[in-house]
């Protein structure tokens, strides 16, 4: 064992000694996690900025201007008044997320049967989609405030009864369902008039359902954007231990030092066993040393400390299997580094080191299953804020033993056909 040891202890020198290969097992990961950290920070507990929205109103009537009013009540939205051509402008220039045009008559056709009352036109920049489902609900939430308004005052209630029955004028003549519309209208117009006012308002009070807010039932949410962040950034350490480790392996076998390892008293198993221990090792701490700082500078919980240590040993063992088979894709160092980015840069593209899990579309949800970079990320997350049982970390952590169990034994075989 002492052999094994030996070798990995000094696979460890030589990867403290190389400065351009810490930076990217430490310094690139610790970047990119204060970087994805301070992009997302906006998505916690901070406000969102309001959506900048043109607000046209070519009505100027007392309907419009209420309108006008219950949109700017909303803290979501922040209104600039501008004539119907500037809307456009700026809209079309990518300046404001969208224009609401109220067209002449929007007052007048208020009435309950009003016919074609397109009065309000709006249009949404196209590369604004995130924005477009919400600006629609204000929108459509400022309309029926103004019909909760209208039908709570009796009087303008009954002149809009009137303006409607008039509408229909001669046509209830023509069309039975009409008049049966007419002559309910009617006992409709003539009860408001014999009704109490405040009788009034309280039956016609229109509420939606109250929505309580409750956390979800046994779990936790990330308390800062870096605790998305920091299992981000631990991908990219990791990524620089497989290219380093494999890297110097070829390079072992380019300059003969690899061929002497073999003629000496140690074995293969020794030589083997040493370099997977190194970066097995390598692994450990660089994890470690990341979550530490996590914790030091930006208030990173460590959630459940055992299942987190699980966590970071099974995907330990991933890396090493995985440098241990990366080693085996080229005879040169230059081979082996444009392998080792070539294959690992897509694994955490699809595994979470750069869009963070929750965010991706469906399709790259379902392709990131075959990447084992997703289900470090998951087991990390899972131990810190998802508030995982044994249980449900079980499939991550297991499948990460799996994925470097096989890649090493392959790379151990491939390995053994090329030794010289």
């Amino acid at each position: 064992m002492h052999r094994i040891v030996a070798i990995a202890l000094k696979d460890l020198r030589l990867l403290i000694r190389n400065r351009e290969a810490l930076f990217w097992v430490l310094a690139f990961p610790l970047m990119m996690a204060v970087l994805f950290g301070a992009i997302f920070s906006g998505m916690g507990s901070k406000a969102r900025k309001p959506m900048e929205v043109a607000i046209v109103d070519e009505d100027q009537s007392e309907a419009s201007k209420a309108f006008v009013g219950r949109l700017k009540s909303q803290d979501s939205v922040k209104l600039v008044v501008k004539s119907r051509e500037g809307g456009l402008a700026a809209v079309r220039t990518g300046k404001l997320v969208a224009y609401v045009l109220i067209r002449k008559g929007y007052g007048a056709k208020q009435g309950f049967m009003a016919g074609d009352n397109k009065k309000l036109e709006v249009g949404i920049d196209p590369s604004r989609r995130t924005e477009r489902g919400f600006l629609q609900g204000i929108l459509m939430k400022a309309v029926f405030g103004g019909l909760q308004d209208r039908m709570s005052n009796p009087a303008k209630t009954r002149k809009f009864i009137q303006e409607s029955v008039s509408g229909l004028g001669a046509a209830g003549a023509r069309d039975p369902e009409e008049a049966k519309l007419a002559t309910f209208l009617k006992a409709f117009d003539s009860y408001l008039g014999s009704v109490d006012n405040q009788t009034f308002k309280g039956q016609m009070k229109m509420d939606g359902p109250k929505i309580e807010a409750v956390k979800y039932a046994g779990g936790k949410r990330p308390r800062t954007s870096f605790e998305v962040s920091f299992p981000q950034s631990v991908v990219w350490g990791l990524l620089g231990i497989v290219s380093s480790f494999a890297i110097l392996v070829a390079r072992e076998r380019t300059v003969g030092t690899l061929l002497r390892l073999r003629i000496s008293p140690l074995t293969w198993t020794h030589i083997l066993g040493g370099k997977a221990l190194a970066s097995f090792m390598a692994s450990i701490v660089t994890m470690a040393l990341i979550f530490a700082l996590g914790i030091v500078g930006f208030g990173l919980r460590l959630g459940n400390l055992p299942q987190l240590g699980l966590a970071v040993v099974c995907t330990a063992v991933c890396i090493t299997g995985m440098m241990m088979l990366i080693a085996t894709f080229g005879k040169t160092e230059q081979a082996v580094s444009g392998a080792s980015w070539a294959v690992m840069m897509p694994l955490a593209m699809f595994g979470g080191g750069m869009i963070p899990l929750v965010s991706m579309p469906s399709w790259m949800q379902t392709a990131s299953h075959f990447s084992p970079i997703k289900w470090a990320v998951y087991s990390f997350e899972g131990a810190i804020w998802r508030d995982f049982t044994l249980a449900e970390m079980a499939l991550p952590c297991g499948l990460l033993v799996i994925i470097g169990v096989a890649t090493f034994a392959l790379g151990v075989v491939l390995l053994s056909r090329a030794k010289s």
